[in-house]
């Protein structure tokens, strides 16, 4: 899991990060293939791109070598669950928000999402135009801290020794 991506803390990293193609990508953590076909479909016209992983390490993959800016997770994933990616962002992906989609059996489970870094929690059967919705702020926030982080480094670089 020692993967960067260009949301990465870099304090060489002089560019605003946007996706190349000019959409939003975002990678979805889950064991559900239907799910990810089914959002990859509705979010394409939309000017989303999904990627897909099943692990934690797939996903820190992806986060490295493409444009994402967002982790859409299961409460569960193959080797893992929501916390565990959650660390795995603090770790190696630290700019970027990630969304957790859950049942309501698992309320109690993710009842501290939030406190824990979780950007937003959407409860199943998900509706397609909130998960949209949400992807899309997700992606504001990754850019205005990556801005945030840019302009905190400028000036502590600027200043005397």
């Amino acid at each position: 899991m020692a993967g960067q991506s260009r949301f990465a803390v870099d304090p060489d990293l002089g560019e605003q990060p946007q996706p190349a193609w000019g959409g939003i990508d975002c990678v979805v953590l889950t064991c559900f293939d239907s799910d990810v076909r089914f959002w990859a479909s509705l979010f394409s016209c939309g000017g989303i791109r999904v990627h897909h992983a099943q692990t934690l390490d797939e996903a820190d993959f992806l986060l490295t070598v493409t444009s994402a800016t967002v982790l859409v997770m299961d409460v569960a994933f193959l080797d893992g669950s929501w916390d565990q990616a959650v660390a795995m962002l603090a770790h190696c992906h630290p700019l970027l928000p990630s969304l957790l989609i859950a049942d309501e059996v698992d309320e109690s489970t993710v009842s501290e999402a939030l406190h824990r870094g979780v950007f937003g929690v959407l409860w199943k059967p998900v509706q397609p135009h909130k998960l949209r919705q949400l992807i899309r702020s997700a992606c504001e926030a990754a850019v205005e801290r990556m801005l945030w982080y840019q302009t905190r480094t400028r000036a502590a670089l600027a200043l005397p020794g």
